[in-house]
């Protein structure tokens, strides 16, 4: 058995998932969280594969928002590979840390990640190499995501280049 203790996790959002991996240890198949943090939620998503429980809940939300979440439906939806690449792609469209893209928000990232599944490999490959961000494809395929993410019909392959479309050509306003 691995050891628990002691713990060099500062943040909750992962020390919550530390309890899990303990509880797995220990003989519990069906675990439930509780949390108003998305992030949670996409870490428990990521590794639920890894946790080896039969179910994992999430009580999240408060008021009329409050809603139980079935972590192992979603990351059974997502599909592994998405799993795994969701905290990547939460963290660049915008999480407690990051400020997210101008005017989009994440259902309008996420329809833009599923007609764009070459973003899903990158993002596996930052996760598991963050060296790679000097890699000029990965860069260039992030880079691509952006374009689409502002101009779903857009050829251009930079951001700088879509920019000057929209902003210059289209006389859009900043």
């Amino acid at each position: 058995k691995a050891s628990f203790c002691p713990c060099t996790h500062e943040e909750a959002d992962t020390r919550m998932l530390l309890h899990v991996f303990h509880a797995v240890q220990t003989g519990i198949r069906h675990v439930m969280l509780r949390t108003v943090d998305t992030d949670v939620v996409v870490i428990c998503i990521a590794c639920f594969n890894k946790l080896q429980v039969d179910s994992l809940w999430i009580a999240f939300g408060v008021g009329k928002n409050f809603r139980y979440l079935a972590v192992h439906e979603i990351a059974g939806a997502l599909g592994p590979s998405n799993s795994i690449a969701l905290p990547l792609f939460h963290a660049l469209t915008g999480c407690d840390t990051v400020s997210s893209f101008s005017a989009r928000g994440k259902r309008s990232a996420y329809d833009t990640w599923k007609n764009f599944p070459a973003l899903t490999d990158a993002l596996l490959k930052l996760s598991s190499d963050p060296t790679s961000m000097s890699d000029a494809h990965v860069v260039a395929v992030v880079e691509r995501f952006v374009v689409l993410l502002y101009d779903r019909t857009s050829e251009s392959e930079s951001v700088d280049a879509c920019r000057k479309h929209l902003f210059a050509s289209k006389g859009r306003s900043m």
